[in-house]
């Protein structure tokens, strides 16, 4: 075993140990009263009245509402950070490029739906967190292992589910301001009157990103010529806006429908250009909505139709040419997507239940250079799929059972200029099959017992399989990911004490990496498969009347294979921390609470495998005070990192900032 797994496994150890303790002494601790903490372990499953009981407690769910993030924290991935198993990479400040893995998927596999409108687009890559407003949010549910009939398509790698409208009225308005010109303003109102309800939501966000960063001037090796320099050109901007609105009709149909509008702008920092020539930069507009009818069929269970659009044009500006080869560009890129649903459930006893659904999609990709005609470059290319699933549940008073099955078919093309695909269409279908076992037994009222089993594959991007750009070949010989993962876990709920415990392993087979085959030239291949294993824990404790404690542990290993290399051989994944753990304690009061979040991380690889490129962060340390006036409106101070840790180093400089202040007011009707 080599000197690295022997520490990373003596750091292991060491944190299971201390964490094990921690959780012995919670569990016997007092459980005299104490304050009622947000449910984040429970996941209920949608069933008509009638049904006999939703799904229990799940501790591969975790559901986080807006009275837990709102003012606490400035973006959502600092909000899915407090989620054990979501380790979150983050590449700079406000705005700039985040993404998400859950419990040891690559971040691409991961899939995000806002409104149940999924973000992710078939061209591939992962989701930039960062460009969501977490203003508008009003929930956050993060399923780490099997995932419910509507969100399988394309769920290996977990989902994250966004949900912008509140389920009350209210109306609120909240504004922010901090370091380095971080500022955010917005409001959200919504209103039932008799059978119709409305939502509406603007949102408002933004920074300079200003900040020092340490430069080492190439040389990663020698400290001795390393400066701090500030970013300049590096400023971000979104503005969101959302309108939704819900009809009760004759007692049976339900209506609901939504439209939102964002549009989104980033600068691009260059370290060795003037600031009069930093002029590149990106903007994005993007529309969606839904529309849906459903009618209860006697209470015995509903049918429903949806119809999801979704379309987003991004413009990217590079009048030196220095993302692409060849001089200046300018380049837009269209990305459409519709779909039609069909689903519903059934009650065919008082104990089983089934539920349907069918699903076309359409989705598409289109790459210009406004410029110039480019001969490399892909002119579009588009992607038809349908999909059907079944669901059978039986739920008794002490267990529940839900069996589901998808089936996608799945057939895309690509156009190409004559000189690289010879003037002709390439196209290209496939099937893929998924399923997922979820199992829940309430053993005791303050016992919940869980299990999960799922195997899924991920279809091809349109990116891996054709390719475009100067530098991006496709390859038609690509074979979609599969991964197969089960979880058992266990969650206690008591008066004061509320805890769960998790413990997964899995396999993915046929693992797609980009290779490069020349100078500048990369393609992605089939290069090998990978095993991962781990455990989350989760613990809230009330201590007294006024104390909270909450605990959010993750150990993730991951081994990886290439072709014709025995599993003796392999190598470990160190390029996110194995072991992260976020301690929090909160101290409310009537009207003042305060609160304190310790994050660790344990070491990891900033690039190569050599033991000088490993790095060790320091604890990344945030605290925050809230004055609640009127019971209306609250002003909060937030610190975050106040040591000041400069992490995460990458690709010669530090690209995250160091110490933040924020102030934030809150109304709340």
């Amino acid at each position: 075993m080599s000197i690295l797994c022997r520490v990373r496994f003596a750091r292991a150890a060491s944190a299971a140990v201390c964490i094990t303790w921690c959780h012995w002494i919670a569990a016997h601790a007092d459980t005299a009263t104490a304050p009622q903490f947000p449910d984040t372990v429970v996941e209920l499953e949608r069933m008509v009245v009638q049904a006999r009981r939703a799904a229990r407690d799940r501790s591969g769910v975790t559901r986080l509402r807006a009275e837990e993030f709102a003012g606490r924290f400035a973006d959502l991935p600092a909000v899915l950070e407090q989620v054990s198993g979501v380790t979150v990479r983050r590449t700079g400040a406000f705005g700039e490029y985040a993404d998400a893995s859950i419990r040891g998927s690559s971040p691409r596999q991961v899939q995000v739906y806002l409104d149940g409108i999924p973000l992710n687009v078939a061209a591939g890559g992962a989701v930039d967190l960062s460009k969501l407003s977490l203003n508008s949010l009003r929930e956050v549910t993060v399923y780490k292992g099997a995932a419910p009939l509507d969100l399988m398509q394309n769920s290996a790698g977990g989902v994250i589910r966004l949900e912008s409208q509140p389920g009350k009225d209210i109306v609120s308005g909240i504004a922010e301001a901090g370091s380095f010109g971080y500022r955010k303003a917005g409001m959200l109102a919504r209103k039932r009157s008799g059978r119709m309800a409305n939502h509406f939501s603007v949102d408002y966000t933004g920074a300079r990103n200003d900040y020092e960063f340490e430069f080492d001037n190439n040389t990663a090796h020698n400290p001795d010529d390393d400066s701090r320099e500030v970013k300049h050109n590096n400023a971000y901007s979104l503005l969101a806006a959302t309108y939704a609105a819900s009809w009760a009709v004759g007692g049976i149909d339900t209506l609901t429908s939504l439209v939102s509008f964002g549009r989104e702008r980033k600068e691009f920092f260059h370290k060795y250009l003037a600031d009069t020539l930093q002029e590149t930069e990106r903007t994005a507009d993007n529309v969606r909505g839904y529309a849906r009818w459903e009618r209860n069929l006697s209470g015995r269970g509903y049918v429903g139709v949806r119809l999801d659009g979704r379309f987003e044009s991004r413009l990217f500006r590079d009048p030196l040419g220095l993302y692409y080869p060849g001089g200046e560009r300018k380049e837009r890129e269209r990305l459409p997507y519709t779909s039609l649903r069909v689903d519903g459930l059934w009650l065919l006893t008082d104990v089983v239940s089934a539920r349907a659904l069918a699903r076309g999609t359409y989705e598409g990709y289109r790459s210009e250079n406004l410029l110039a005609a480019s001969a490399q470059d892909a002119p579009s290319a588009l992607r038809l799929a349908g999909t059907g699933a079944v669901e059978i549940a039986a739920s008794w008073e002490v267990l529940r059972v839900a069996a589901r099955y998808s089936h996608i078919h799945s057939r895309d093309s690509a156009n190409f200029s004559p000189d690289r695909g010879g003037g002709e269409p390439r196209k290209y279908s496939g099937h893929f099959p998924n399923g997922n076992l979820d199992i829940v037994a309430h053993v005791r009222p303050w016992l919940a017992l869980d299990c999960a089993v799922r195997h899924e594959h991920f279809p091809i991007s349109l990116t891996d399989r054709y390719g475009w750009g100067n530098s991006y070949r496709g390859n038609a010989d690509l074979r979609p990911e599969k991964n197969t993962q089960a979880g058992m876990g266990a969650t206690l709920a008591l008066k004061a004490l509320e805890t769960s415990f998790a413990g997964f392993a899995g396999y993915t087979e046929d693992l797609i990496e980009l290779r490069a085959q020349s100078q500048q030239v990369m393609m992605a291949q089939n290069t090998g498969y990978m095993r991962f294993a781990g455990a989350e824990w989760d613990t809230r404790l009330g201590i007294g009347p006024f104390v909270a404690v909450d605990n959010h542990f993750t150990f993730v290993y991951k081994l990886k294979r290439t072709r014709g290399q025995e599993w003796e051989d392999a190598v470990d994944i160190l390029y996110y921390s194995p072991i992260e753990d976020d301690l929090g304690v909160t101290v409310a009061a009537g009207p003042l609470t305060a609160g304190h979040h310790a994050r660790y991380r344990s070491p990891y690889l900033k690039g190569y495998s050599k033991p000088e490129d490993i790095v060790a962060p320091l604890p990344a340390l945030d605290a925050y005070v809230s004055v609640r006036f009127f019971n209306e409106v609250t002003v909060t101070y937030r610190i975050e990192n106040y040591l000041d840790e400069s992490v995460e180093p990458l690709a010669g400089y530090t690209p995250l900032p160091g110490r933040m202040h924020f102030l934030v007011g809150q109304v709340v009707f």
